[in-house]
């Protein structure tokens, strides 16, 4: 068996589980460890065994998932102006439902930018308490701070 990327298996997941290749090419873009993806697959999986076990076609199947597109309004516009069905929008949509369910989770990028306020605010406080502004050299342009460097330079011979 050849050697095989995380993209490709999980688009082979996606495959298996009932997506259908528009959907598993974009969708194999986004990581398997985010909890909502999970839940997308298992429902999908779900409904395609559901189906099967129905002795539903293939084409039946597809215009399902097209109309399930359509009918939850999971479409966008091409820069050309075709509507096309957007699966990140079906994502997004299990994404709002997974935080509805579980109020405490926030998804890792803001849990970034809060961190990151608050190193900001931490460094702005100490700023303050050495009664400065801004750090040494912020703003400056190249030549004002070699200008401030020789000054300081000069002063110290």
């Amino acid at each position: 068996m050849a050697f095989k990327t995380r993209r490709q298996r999980r688009y082979e997941i996606l495959r298996i589980a009932g997506c259908l290749p528009f959907e598993a090419r974009d969708l194999s873009k986004v990581p398997f460890r985010v909890p909502y993806m999970d839940v997308l697959v298992k429902e999908r999986y779900k409904k395609f065994v559901r189906a099967r076990e129905e002795g539903r076609s293939w084409v039946w199947w597809k215009r399902e998932i097209i109309k399930e597109y359509r009918d939850n309004r999971w479409q966008s516009r091409t820069r050309l102006g075709v509507i096309k069905d957007d699966p990140y929008k079906m994502l997004k949509n299990f994404e709002h439902n997974y935080k509805d369910r579980h109020p405490q989770y926030e998804s890792p990028w803001m849990k970034r930018r809060k961190q990151w306020r608050s190193f900001l605010t931490k460094i702005e406080r100490e700023y303050e308490q050495l009664g400065e502004k801004y750090p040494r050299g912020y703003g400056e342009s190249k030549r004002e701070r070699y200008a401030r460097m020789r000054a300081e330079m000069e002063r110290e011979q």
